[in-house]
């Protein structure tokens, strides 16, 4: 439990980029150990679409299509990458935080009511991946608001936005090996 501490306190003093990079490589290391073994998988032999069917990915393929169609691909783009963020992070982290700040002073209070809606307003059947993503980003606002209101809007909208954008690139690139 020191070490977990240790690594937090050393997270809370760095700098905004070191800390944006740090928790972004945090909030993607599960998938991207998932995506990882799926390439393994694909370049063994084993056929990946079976796997994939597994999950419900009609809506990311739906998503997928409209941000290669040019006349959707740049409203698809700016909302994924910016104004979901920004909007999310205003809503989810700043607002809800803020409320419940006027109940409860807890950390651990305030990181789980954002996070609850932070799930709520996402659509997948795996609510796993938006819980996780959920704590991160509640724990990243309440650390860097302590500075500033807007240190922690653009650092957790930018650790957001990074995260869409990494999680989006693998399937791309499903979308293209796997047909």
């Amino acid at each position: 439990m020191k070490k977990i501490r240790l690594l937090l306190d050393n997270l809370e003093s760095s700098s905004n980029k070191i800390f944006i990079i740090k928790i972004v490589f945090i909030a993607l290391l599960p998938k991207t150990i998932v995506i990882f073994l799926l390439f393994i998988a694909y370049f063994l032999g084993v056929d990946i679409k079976k796997i994939l069917q597994l999950q419900d990915l009609s809506s990311y393929s739906y998503s997928l299509d409209n941000l290669l169609n040019l006349k959707q691909g740049f409203f698809s783009i700016s909302w994924l990458f910016i104004i979901a963020p920004l909007s999310e992070t205003l809503v989810n982290q700043a607002l809800v935080i803020k409320l419940t700040s006027f109940i409860t002073k807890k950390t651990w209070i305030l990181i789980l009511i954002s996070t609850i809606t932070f799930i709520l307003i996402h659509e997948e059947n795996n609510k796993v991946i938006p819980t996780y993503v959920g704590t991160i980003l509640a724990w990243s606002y309440i650390i860097k608001s302590k500075s500033s209101f807007w240190n922690g809007l653009w650092t957790t909208t930018a650790i957001h936005s990074l995260i869409n954008i990494l999680s989006v690139l693998p399937l791309f690139i499903f979308k293209f090996i796997v047909k």
